[in-house]
């Protein structure tokens, strides 16, 4: 009896949590991830800002900002106004629509930029700063790169940049 019951209640949550967690994405939902993040790496680059100098790595390296992350998010914001009031057709609303398949989508994003900077960070580091916990999935999570950069950009603080805004 005891049996029987665990099993069918075991089940029945293992059902209800699948159907929370079910993969919904759309092209629509990475058509707007793909705007935003260009609008974002745009920003970034375009806008103007202090340099500034972060802390000394433990290996000694001074990476170089750009200070507009203040700017970018009120350019941001008066640009999302904008749109609204002047342009036919834009609807912010879309963003609480497709909102589970934007969640999913960039769920999927991210867990495959954490293996492209996990395999940057074995295979061709941006700077000396690699540390390895010897831990695969804290690697792997927590990174293994201090300051990455690609392409002449900061991912570290690219992505936390889109997360913020």
């Amino acid at each position: 009896m005891c049996v029987a019951v665990y099993v069918t209640f075991s089940h029945s949550c293992l059902c209800h949590i699948c159907a929370i967690f079910v993969v919904r994405t759309d092209a629509v939902a990475w058509k707007l991830i793909l705007y935003f993040f260009a609008l974002q790496l745009f920003l970034m680059k375009a806008m103007p800002g202090k340099e500034f100098k972060a802390t000394v790595s433990p290996r000694g390296n001074v990476p170089v900002y750009k200070a507009n992350g203040m700017a970018c998010y009120a350019f941001t914001c008066i640009l999302l106004v904008v749109c609204t009031h002047f342009i036919d057709g834009f609807r912010p609303a879309i963003v609480y629509d497709k909102f589970p398949e934007i969640l999913s989508s960039l769920n999927i994003f991210a867990l495959l930029l954490c293996a492209f900077l996990y395999v940057k960070g074995w295979t061709f580091p941006s700077s000396d700063d690699v540390y390895s916990c010897g831990d695969i999935i804290t690697d792997y999570y927590w990174g293994m790169e201090l300051y990455v950069r690609d392409a002449h950009v900061r991912t570290k603080g690219r992505a936390s940049k889109a997360n913020l805004i």
